[in-house]
């Protein structure tokens, strides 16, 4: 199973872009978009979504095989379909706001 940062690498690469121009696309310093590719760090779901929705990849694509996502979500997609992982996601970040 290829990591998140490998399956967005290649996802990047077979579209001829650069780092730097997906970093500009999102807001974001290349240095980030490095660190999600070499699965460093993840960045937010709703980053994750603009990246699946940009790829025009579903978000399970992206998704499979994560374990942690920015220290709140534990997601492992076992064949979810986007629907039921983006509820997991809803239902991670809404339990860790009720934390505080």
């Amino acid at each position: 199973m290829s990591s998140f940062g490998t399956k967005l690498k290649k996802l990047r690469t077979s579209r001829d872009m650069k780092q730097t121009d997906r970093a500009t696309a999102m807001g974001v310093s290349k240095g980030t978009v490095s660190v999600w590719e070499r699965s460093v760090r993840y960045p937010e779901m709703e980053t994750i979504q603009n990246l699946a929705s940009f790829f025009n990849v579903p978000l399970s694509t992206l998704l499979d095989g994560i374990t942690e996502i920015s220290g709140q979500s534990h997601i492992s997609n076992n064949n979810h379909s986007d629907k039921d992982i983006s509820a997991a996601a809803a239902k991670a970040a809404v339990s860790q706001i009720s934390l505080i």
